[in-house]
């Protein structure tokens, strides 16, 4: 079931790029939630978990629908990604810092993770909790290198931010497969939060309508559980 609209005309003419793709995994209380960007899956895997557990991340009362902040919503998709994660994720962006220093590789860290460690702490890391972090499942999207946001302006807009890893394996950690990235790829420019491994995927809609899509996952959860 796809509540919203994913990225095309509906009948009426109307255009929007978010939509919700929910599902009930056959005989079980189990339902797979993800998120669609202008026809874009994410995560490209079913996210699924128990109703009464997933429920409690589209309740249309949580603050992160409510939230404020203009200054965050009219950044361009890039640095709104870097902000976002710097807020609540440094310890990702502090590795991104000490790339973006040319402070470490991938070798380096084969050869004595210590010395990595050593240069990590050294790294002021900020450990504020993010208020924009649509958390929704961590072990099936922030685990996974998927990190959904939501921003609302004080204009009646909203944006549902997807962060995503491009070269993560399900099978190595965030740190392995960035640093490998930066080893592996150095004739070309591996930098802060680059394009190469970091994508980012933004839809601005009515805030309205985000809402309408929430109490409608909401509703179908609540009946579940």
């Amino acid at each position: 079931m796809i509540i919203g609209n994913p990225g095309i005309y509906d009948s009426k003419g109307n255009f929007n790029s978010f939509a919700i793709q929910i599902d009930k995994i056959l005989d079980t209380d189990n339902f797979s939630v993800n998120l669609c960007i202008d026809m874009n899956i994410y995560p490209t895997q079913l996210a699924y978990n128990k109703a009464s557990y997933l429920i409690d991340y589209f309740n249309p009362k949580l603050e992160i629908f409510s939230n404020i902040n203009d200054e965050l919503f009219y950044l361009d998709d890039r640095d709104l990604m870097i902000n976002l994660m710097a807020k609540g994720f440094g310890y990702i962006y502090a590795i991104e810092e000490l790339i973006k220093d040319h402070k470490i590789n991938y070798q380096e860290f084969i050869d004595n993770e210590d010395v990595f460690f050593e240069k990590l702490n050294v790294t002021k890391q900020n450990g504020e909790v993010n208020p924009y972090l649509w958390e929704i499942d961590y072990m099936e999207y922030v685990n996974k290198g998927i990190y959904p946001f939501v921003i609302n302006s004080s204009s009646g807009l909203s944006k549902v931010i997807v962060v995503f890893n491009k070269n993560r394996s399900c099978d190595l950690d965030y740190i392995e497969d960035r640093l490998l990235l930066s080893n592996t790829r150095l004739s070309q420019s591996v930098g802060f939060f680059d394009e190469r491994f970091w994508g980012v995927k933004v839809s601005c809609v009515k805030s309205d309508e985000l809402n309408l899509i929430i109490n409608k996952v909401y509703s179908v959860l609540s009946n579940a559980s």
